[in-house]
């Protein structure tokens, strides 16, 4: 297997209610005293940097130190891990910019290892880029990524670039649980389309 991953500055970035006037750090897992704070950020977090700026720099003001990370890394961090405790191995780690348009350097680093399998760490418009870009290198490798790549732009703009990827998601519309269905329904009834794996995750919160 191998493994695409957006990389990332780990600058300061916005957070989960930041209209508030300060930033109260939840402290799990050692005691208040060590004065660290450790932050997980996604996408459009990073997009936001001001606001992480202004939060780091009272957080700082508090004697705590910030330590950041981005989802994109703990989930490689996570793939690796469990390939290699179902038997598998990761033979190569690439990681790209979110401007990026080609892919074709890193998909041609991979092709020297051989991998079976490549996890695409992305949305589904990066994966539908990577995914023709590896079909037109001859990669044949089967591609999985996580719920960013649940969406019907994935196939319209992949084509069968993405024919066989699979992925994993929180949320399925399709779910037969009755609550799930309850919600698409008036959902839809609303809306006038089904609700997406975003909108089903801000329903269960």
């Amino acid at each position: 297997m191998a493994t695409l991953c957006r990389a990332v500055s780990l600058r300061s970035t916005s957070w989960k209610g930041e209209e508030s006037t300060r930033p109260i750090p939840t402290f799990c897992g050692h005691p208040p005293s060590v004065k660290l704070v450790i932050e997980l950020e996604g996408r459009t977090h990073i997009e936001c940097g001001e606001h992480g700026a202004e939060r780091t720099r009272y957080l700082v003001q508090q004697g705590l130190r910030v330590i950041r990370f981005t989802d994109d890394e703990v989930l490689a961090d996570y793939v690796e891990e469990s390939a290699n405790k179902l038997g598998g191995e990761v033979v190569s780690r690439q990681t790209f910019s979110e401007q990026d348009k080609s892919f074709k350097a890193q998909l041609t680093a991979m092709t020297a290892r051989g991998p079976q399998a490549i996890f695409v760490s992305a949305y589904y418009t990066e994966a539908a880029l990577i995914a023709r870009q590896a079909r037109q290198l001859g990669i044949k490798a089967t591609l999985m990524g996580p719920e960013g790549f649940d969406s019907p732009m994935l196939i319209e703009s992949g084509g069968d670039a993405v024919e066989g990827a699979y992925f994993s998601n929180h949320y399925s519309a399709d779910s037969p649980n009755p609550r799930t269905q309850e919600f698409v329904k008036a959902y839809a009834a609303r809306y006038g389309e089904r609700p997406g794996d975003a909108v089903g995750a801000g329903a269960g919160a």
